[in-house]
């Protein structure tokens, strides 16, 4: 039974769109239309179904009389035990075999049409990316998706001070090279001027040796005679 009657999907991606159909259609029926799927869920009617179809419609209905079905089947009788259990607890069981159910059918059509190893495994990637139905249902999507902003936003910040951190010490090295560089610098012209002085000094000593010595005066390092 498909209100989409023979719809065959045939490459992953129209395997995954029936999938995220039927899904809406499933959520819709748990959460925004659930006081109407609540009351056709009558525990006095027989064997009562729950399904999503790809154009997002759901519906409750016995299952298909041909045997076996075109389709695989939702959970039989899900009706029955509505009167029996908190109605929380009761969704959340439909969610569950729900859930159940949109991965046979997904998986029915990879092996029909032949999906190969790697198109099974893009499939199912691409279907638990999603949140199931039980997780809508019962809060746990919203959870995660507040647990997971929480953590990117921590890693963010952790991130964003580390680069500072680095950037500064950066600065401070950059600072550290600078004043290396103006002490070499330093020395270098320091003992430029040294060597230039001890060339005149040595001049002076020599012309003191040899006798010949004129009267000299010395000023900033540079021999002048008189």
């Amino acid at each position: 039974m498909d209100a989409g009657g023979h719809y065959n999907p045939r490459t992953v991606e129209e395997v995954f769109r029936d999938f995220k159909g039927r899904r809406a259609a499933m959520i819709k029926a748990l959460t925004t239309d659930v006081e109407e799927f609540y009351r056709q869920c009558d525990p006095d009617k027989e064997n009562l179904c729950l399904y999503g179809y790809p154009t997002e419609q759901w519906e409750v209905n016995l299952p298909a009389e041909e045997v076996p079905p075109e389709l695989p089947e939702p959970a039989l009788g899900i009706n029955f035990a509505r009167d029996g259990m908190q109605e929380k607890d009761w969704l959340t069981l439909v969610a569950v075999h729900s859930d159940a159910w949109l991965i046979s059918v997904a998986f029915y059509f990879g092996a029909r049409f032949g999906f190969d190893r790697a198109d099974r495994k893009r499939l199912f990637t691409m279907i638990n990316d999603l949140p199931t139905i039980f997780e809508v249902v019962t809060g746990t999507a919203k959870k995660q998706a507040k647990e997971k902003s929480s953590v990117s936003n921590h890693s963010n910040s952790k991130s964003k001070s580390s680069s500072k951190g680095i950037c500064q010490g950066g600065r401070r090295r950059r600072r550290r090279e600078t004043g290396r560089e103006y002490a070499h610098n330093f020395r270098v012209v320091s003992n430029s001027k040294r060597y230039a002085f001890m060339q005149s000094f040595s001049k002076i000593i020599d012309y003191k040796i040899l006798g010949n010595l004129p009267k000299v005066q010395i000023k900033d390092s540079y021999v002048q005679k008189n």
